[in-house]
């Protein structure tokens, strides 16, 4: 079912701490995966708020993308024992539309242990992930054998719970929460400058970059 792929969106391979948010996936030339991400590690990371269209896969997780329950020191004093239990690679509040094969599909190693959480009702917590739903020949998750088990933590809406999955490997559980269009899936983006600002900010770098300029060579 998931062969390996020719064409992709985003190709992240061993790496950490990026942030990919906010951005449309799609073809209108039998593309086959939107983002594939590939052993980047052991550190919490997220493929956040992106749509994607048209794929054969939207979202690819391959080797390791997460932790595995690893006491990192041994002290004696329990203070001094860190335990990782899971954390690492979530996907979040991703939108999926005609997808093919797989919305989300872990092909080999493990993803967080937890896909979204459910916590204090917060509406924001939840994996918020909207569904393509055919379930005809494409699963909303595809996990492979050799991959790992994790939780999936959803809103209670329809669109956002995975119908066609792996259910082997993937454990649902419903947080009881509603899904609300404006405040479950924030932009990280918004840096709480506005464009007046913004533009402030330009003008007064333009005229430093002159100032500079003019002092070379004694202008």
């Amino acid at each position: 079912m998931f062969i390996p792929s020719y064409s992709y969106g985003v190709y992240l391979k061993e790496c950490s701490g990026y942030k990919v948010e906010e951005n449309n996936f799609s073809t209108t030339y039998d593309g086959h995966a939107g983002i594939i991400v590939n052993n980047s590690g052991t550190k919490a990371n997220e493929i956040y708020n992106n749509t994607f269209d048209k794929l054969a896969i939207g979202t690819q997780a391959q080797g390791v993308n997460a932790a595995g329950g690893v006491i990192i020191s041994k002290s004696s004093n329990p203070e001094h024992i860190e335990i990782n239990v899971g954390q690492g690679l979530q996907f979040l509040c991703n939108q999926y539309f005609n997808i093919s094969s797989a919305d989300i599909a872990v092909t080999s190693g493990r993803i967080a242990q937890n896909q979204g959480y459910c916590r204090d009702n917060n509406p924001t917590l939840p994996a918020g992930n909207k569904f393509s739903h055919p379930c005809i020949s494409t699963s909303d998750i595809h996990v492979n054998s050799d991959a790992s088990n994790f939780n999936y933590n959803h809103h209670s809406e329809p669109d956002y719970v995975p119908l066609c999955y792996s259910s082997d490997k993937v454990t649902l559980h419903d947080c009881h929460i509603e899904y609300n269009p404006r405040t479950s899936c924030p932009s990280h983006l918004n840096s709480g400058l506005t464009p007046a600002v913004l533009k402030q900010i330009i003008k007064t770098n333009k005229l430093e970059i002159e100032k500079l300029i003019s002092l070379i060579d004694n202008g």
